[in-house]
Parts: structure tokens; sequence; C-alpha cells
């Protein structure tokens, strides 16, 4: 089972580590073991006190009252919670759990549960995408095993896909985009998450999918000539500016948006026909401006 660092809490709960450790003093909520080098961790079962404490106080209740519950009571305070934010909230924090305890069959459980009571749009924009976000920070910290994202990405990419399925044609679309992940980039969800969106705002959407062969991807995209090429990009094999670089040369005909998870603190200038952006609704939003 994984062991988690206070900076893991703090990326998953949103509440600082300086929080945390005065909680730690004052209610002695969590008692952290220590690694032989003396590095304070925390168990799952630490990490599921968090996602309940945080999410009751965030509601009302204050720690001094939380920290003399037990676990049973603070859950039936948490089914008490009626808002959709506070279930969602709830529903994410238990992926998670489920995520680390590698339960994939827990984990689509929970998922089918919530969507027997709301559309897949609502647990798209409402439970899945914040979820990505959040691991998307985790990945990015390289702090757990590429186990855990395997296990999730092709539950998650069922009900995108069911997501995108059932947005309806227009006939009145305004812009065309090709979407692509280059050849030996196989991470597919942050894709489909981007084609679910698009199509939701009636943009024609050409989707190639991830792992796409170079020359496959530029013959395609002369003959169709596309408003726009939409690349994520999650492996650019340690070098950021030489693969920016090819795909501008590539695509030097189109405009190119590219979103992708080294690109968040990519500072350095870029080709012309390239625009960088931070985060697919960002993209997103870019597209349909244009």
């Amino acid at each position: 089972m994984h062991n988690f660092t206070i900076r893991d809490f703090e990326y998953l709960s949103g509440i600082k580590a300086h929080t945390i450790r005065i909680w730690e003093k004052r209610y002695a909520l969590l008692s952290p073991s220590r690694s032989d080098s003396n590095i304070r961790f925390y168990t799952i079962g630490d990490l599921q006190l968090i996602f309940e404490i945080s999410l009751l106080n965030k509601h009302g209740f204050k720690i001094s009252h939380l920290s003399k519950l037990t676990q049973e009571q603070r859950k039936a305070l948490i089914e008490e919670l009626k808002s959709p934010a506070a279930q969602q909230e709830n529903l994410i924090n238990e992926l998670f759990i489920k995520m680390f305890k590698l339960d994939g069959n827990g984990f689509l459980k929970k998922l089918n549960s919530y969507l027997q009571r709301n559309n897949i749009n609502e647990t798209i924009s409402g439970v899945i995408y914040p979820f990505l976000q959040k691991t998307e920070l985790l990945w990015n910290e390289n702090h757990f095993g590429k186990e855990y994202e395997r296990l999730v990405s092709n539950i998650i990419r069922q009900k995108l896909v069911i997501g995108i399925e059932e947005q309806s044609f227009t006939p009145h679309q305004t812009r065309t985009v090709i979407m692509l992940s280059p050849e030996d980039d196989y991470y597919e969800t942050d894709l489909l998450y981007a084609q679910y969106l698009l199509k939701k705002s009636s943009v024609n959407v050409i989707y190639l999918g991830a792992n796409v062969p170079q020359k496959d991807a530029v013959h395609l995209t002369i003959n169709k000539q596309p408003d726009f090429v939409y690349i994520q990009i999650n492996n650019d094999n340690g070098n950021t500016t030489r693969l920016l670089d090819k795909i501008s040369k590539q695509f030097e005909q189109f405009r190119v948006v590219i979103t992708g998870r080294q690109l968040i603190s990519y500072d350095k200038l870029v080709p012309k026909n390239i625009q960088l952006k931070t985060s697919v609704p960002e993209a997103v939003d870019f597209i349909k401006q244009q």
C-alpha cells in the first residue's frame, strides 16, 4: 500500500500542509510514522481521515468538534450534506481511496452509482474532470507509480466515450478540428475530454486518437484542411523544445493548439503557428473564440 507525504495531502485535500500540522499538534488528528531517514509519512487511513475532516470543515463543522467524532459519526454527517458540490467532492475523495487501494471494481461501482442519479454531462463536469485535475498534480510530481493511473484511466475513458456519443450532431458547425497525440504517446484520457468539450460546443471533430504516426497525421490534415490541429502531449521524451519544433514544421500550414503535462511550466518561445495552453478547457475555449 502506498505511503503519502504531507505534500500529497495538500494536493489531494486542498488543505495547506501548515494547517494539517497544526491540526496534528492541537487536536491529535494524525500520528504520522517516520521512515529510516526520519521523513514523515502517512497511510491511506490517514488520507481518508483528512478527506472527511476537510469536507466537513468546509461545510461549517469545527475541527474541535470533528476531532472527537468516530469515523462512523463523520460519515453520517457527510451523508447529511445535500448540496451537489458536497456530494461531488465526497465522491471524488472516495474515488481516490479506491484508486490508491487498487480497487478498480470499487472505483467503477462508485462512478456507476453516481451515474444512476445524474446524467453523463454532470458526471464528467462535476466529478471526472476535477478528479483528473487532482491526479495531474500528483503525476507531475512523480510521487506515484503508473499502475494507479492505468487502473482508472480505462474506466474514465469508458465514461468519456459515453459522453462523446451522447452529443448530438448539429448542422451548424463553424469550425473543424483534427485531434491526436503523437507517435509513442499512448495516454488518451485528456484527449478524449477535449473531444467531449469540443463536440458539446458544436465543433466538427476529426478524432485520430493517441499514438498517431507522423505521416498519417500530416497526410490527413492536408486533405481535410481543418481550422485547427489539436495535439495532446504527455510524453516528450525529455525534450519539449525539439518536439514543438518538429510539430511546427509538420503542420506549418495550420494553426496548432497543444496541451500537455510537460507544458504547464514551459516558458520558452514557441513557433508562431503553435498555441500552448495549460489545460484542456483553456485550449477548447481558445478554439471556440477564434
